[in-house]
């Protein structure tokens, strides 16, 4: 076990790392701590049973979505007609069916983990393994890892090629990659370089972008939104 102190406290863990995630979707400045949002979640897993996972990822997910959609029970008193004490049952559902989805995330890389040599498997296999669990949960509310880059101007430029799907893919490659460069005892820098080169080539696209859209026609767009 790399991290035998973390390991002990676990749902500390699971708690750092939900407010980390949900911090940035309540305040947009705060998106870069996305990319090291679930640094404390892996940095405390040592190899357990699928259950033993599944758990932690629940508890992460319910305390991410406790935070980041309190508004949701005052949004559905008003739109179903009942007062606050009455949509807070629905609210603990929404809470909990949605958890489901970092439970599982959780779960499934336990297992690749148990399955490999290496303490956690490769990068792209647990970013694949969200991105495909985020584009198959079905949702009442759409929430995705890569919303979070709404405010990053030059990061959310990807989206009009990989889709916001694809955004949540690097966001877990790059943060993926420097989490390993520290697990590693900090002697391999590979990773790091790794998530470096993923994160300057996702900013210069963004630059380029934003330039060629300047340099064209534009055009306004209208976004209305109803009741």
């Amino acid at each position: 076990m790399l991290f035998p102190g973390l390991a002990r406290c676990r749902c500390f863990c699971c708690f750092i790392a939900a407010v980390l995630t949900a911090l940035p979707f309540l305040f947009e400045q705060l998106f870069p701590l996305i990319f090291v949002a679930l640094v404390p979640l892996l940095l405390a897993t040592a190899p357990a049973t699928a259950g033993v996972e599944f758990t932690r990822g629940w508890i992460m997910g319910a305390v991410t979505i406790l935070t980041g959609f309190w508004w949701v029970p005052a949004t559905i008193a008003r739109f179903e007609g009942f007062g606050l004490p009455l949509a807070l049952p629905f609210f603990a559902l929404f809470v909990a069916y949605y958890a489901l989805q970092f439970a599982l995330f959780t779960a499934v890389t336990a297992a690749l983990r148990r399955r490999g040599s290496s303490w956690v498997p490769s990068p792209l296999v647990i970013a694949s393994v969200w991105t495909l669990l985020e584009w198959g949960f079905p949702k009442v509310i759409p929430w995705y890892l890569g919303d979070s880059l709404a405010s990053a101007v030059l990061l959310r430029q990807a989206a009009d090629s990989v889709g916001v799907h694809g955004l949540s893919f690097l966001i877990l490659i790059c943060w993926l990659n420097a989490l390993l460069a520290k697990a590693i005892a900090q002697r391999h820098l590979r990773p790091l370089l790794t998530a470096a080169v993923v994160l300057l080539t996702w900013l210069a696209y963004g630059a380029v972008s934003i330039r060629s859209s300047a340099s064209g026609d534009g055009f306004a767009i209208t976004i209305i939104q109803g009741a």
